[in-house]
């Protein structure tokens, strides 16, 4: 247990860092649920409020609400759903704020995420270089995870 510890030098008190960053993770998942994009819950109300007319036709067709949900509802929700999931995606690597208030980096560099790193290194320590480079990293882990999602969705998302 011991080695897990962090001292902080600044302050004199020990840290746990994986105490920290599972903080980190609830407070940012907090505020992004709550505060960060209205956009999301737009996206699905939008989808919920143009579903209304096609849930009309499945009470006519007297199917049962579970059979109405996973045959009708679902299917039409899921672009939305994949949008959101996306847009969340791209949003959870892009965490800076966050990181950059509570902690800066710290304890012991636990809470370091990549743009918090690109911050530190270009402005803080004027290597301006190896935080583009780490920019340069970012933009391609992005569009990679982006282009597995958008591959995925072949399975699973219905556009008919």
């Amino acid at each position: 247990m011991r080695g897990l510890i962090l001292k902080d030098y600044y302050q004199g008190k020990e840290y746990v860092p994986q105490a920290v960053c599972i903080l980190l993770v609830l407070i940012a998942s907090f505020a992004f649920t709550y505060f960060k994009d209205v956009q999301l819950a737009t996206i699905f109300v939008a989808t919920i409020a143009s579903l209304i007319t096609i849930l009309a036709v499945g009470d006519y067709d007297l199917e049962s609400g579970f059979t109405r949900y996973f045959k009708i509802t679902l299917p039409m929700i899921t672009p939305s759903i994949f949008l959101n999931m996306v847009l969340v995606t791209i949003n959870s690597f892009q965490v800076f704020d966050l990181v950059n208030v509570m902690t800066e980096g710290g304890p012991g560099m636990s809470t370091n995420v990549l743009s918090y790193r690109i911050y530190y290194e270009g402005f803080k320590r004027m290597n301006m270089g190896y935080a583009s480079s780490i920019a340069y990293f970012l933009f391609a882990l992005i569009l990679a995870v982006t282009a597995v999602q958008f591959l995925m969705q072949k399975h699973w998302v219905h556009y008919d």
